[in-house]
């Protein structure tokens, strides 16, 4: 049996379909102002640099993909959330 793999981005691609709008402005406003706090973002940093100097170590590099992957999520949520603002307001 052939065992497809699906890279993740691809998939959440696929589930948000950030090309597709249709979210109330309400939605669209509150997934815009997702953010990581504020110490989700300095250890983000901390981790890249660590990533750069090859420091990493493995518990960490995981660390490292998880905010990579949820980042990527928020930003396929936010593009679809401000495409959907766009269409709504040229109605």
């Amino acid at each position: 049996m052939k065992t497809v793999t699906v890279a993740q981005p691809d998939l959440m691609s696929r589930l948000v379909s950030p090309l597709s709008a249709g979210w109330q402005r309400g939605v669209a406003e509150a997934v815009i102002s997702l953010r990581f706090s504020d110490e989700d973002q300095q250890r983000a940093t901390l981790l890249a640099e660590k990533n750069r100097e090859g420091s990493l170590t493995p518990e960490e590099k995981q660390e490292m993909e998880q905010f990579m992957l949820f980042g990527r999520f928020i930003d396929l949520m936010q593009s679809r959330a401000r495409l959907s603002l766009k269409q709504s307001q040229a109605a």
